[in-house]
């Protein structure tokens, strides 16, 4: 006879990634790259239940060993098969691929044969990544992936994007806050779309009740990837000096230790040159920007799989440098 096992996924030997929200015994997951990890010995079928209060479905990243497979959970509530292994060690890592404009998922349970082991480890190094559909992958896929229209689900994949690339790289722990069209002083579609008016919030694309508690998360450098929505004639000279300075200000003042690097792979001109302005008004450790050449022969023209990979490059050898 098989005995089963079912645990609350809040448990004591799982890791979780990303910012999200506990509720008895379950875990909100919201924005693109959170998700947790596992380990122990088990057989058979590992379930999840869950639910989608969201209108669109999830997509999740599962690794099984370091074998990586896609799965797209639908909207609602019910169980799905996480992994089917066999008898033996397994280490399973899941990823939330998502955007949190999209969906967001919650994990109730996991019920399989077998029993936790150990905590897998923290990793010594820490990033925290600031960024928009850029860093969210929209329209990132390579050839062998179906796209979908902007406001599906399969429209965006961080899987495909730079920070997942630059985790794997530098073996380390990322933390991702993005969202495809926000910006600094104003987002590409919405003039109210503004990474720092959410920031300080847990889930703050839905709600801004719960603030973050940024002693959860300490990053050894934050990385911001904004600008490319700010800018057009809607914004005067000088706002997006006075925006970049006081968010950059912000998170220095979250992150006191941390080293900040300003990704400008998208800014137009007019920002760009705003923003070094305000990186020089900056007193303490040294700001830098990192400059990556625009790139739109991805869909909904945004960067390709290739180019993101081509910034995951450029990005791992600058981190590598602090």
């Amino acid at each position: 006879m098989i005995i089963m096992t079912k645990i609350n996924i809040n448990n004591e030997k799982i890791r979780f990634y990303g910012r999200n929200i506990e509720e008895n015994g379950a875990v909100k997951f919201i924005w693109p790259f959170s998700g947790f990890a596992f380990r122990g010995s088990f057989s058979g079928k590992i379930m999840a239940e869950y639910s989608i209060e969201s209108e669109s479905d999830c997509m999740l990243s599962i690794s099984v060993d370091g074998v990586i497979t896609e799965l797209r959970v639908a909207k609602g509530e019910g169980s799905f098969v996480l992994a089917e292994v066999s008898e033996g060690e397994h280490e399973i890592i899941v990823r939330k691929s998502t955007e949190a404009s999209i969906s967001l998922i919650t994990i109730k349970t996991l019920e399989f044969c077998g029993e936790l082991g150990e905590i897998p480890e923290e990793k010594k190094l820490k990033l925290e990544i600031i960024g928009d559909s850029i860093t969210c992958g929209v329209g990132a896929f390579p050839d062998s992936r179906p796209w979908e229209p902007f406001e599906s689900v399969m429209h965006c994949d961080v899987m495909y994007a730079f920070p997942s690339m630059v985790a794997k790289a530098l073996d380390a722990d990322v933390n991702v806050v993005a969202i495809a069209g926000w910006g600094i002083t104003r987002g590409s579609l919405d003039t109210e779309h503004r990474i720092p008016d959410i920031y300080d919030y847990t889930n703050g694309f839905y709600d801004r009740e719960i603030k973050w508690d940024f002693r959860r998360f300490v990053p050894d450098i934050a990385v911001i990837a904004l600008g490319a929505n700010d800018g057009g004639e809607a914004m005067g000279e000088g706002t997006f000096l006075e925006g970049a300075y006081n968010f950059m200000c912000r998170v220095r003042e979250k992150y006191p230790e941390a080293e900040i690097l300003w990704v400008a792979n998208m800014v137009q001109p007019g920002p760009h040159k705003e923003l070094e302005a305000a990186v020089a008004r900056m007193e303490g450790k040294p700001i830098r920007i990192l400059d990556l050449q625009y790139d739109s022969s991805g869909q909904i023209n945004h960067p390709s799989f290739e180019a993101q990979k081509g910034y995951a490059e450029k990005i791992t050898e600058a981190l590598k440098s602090f």
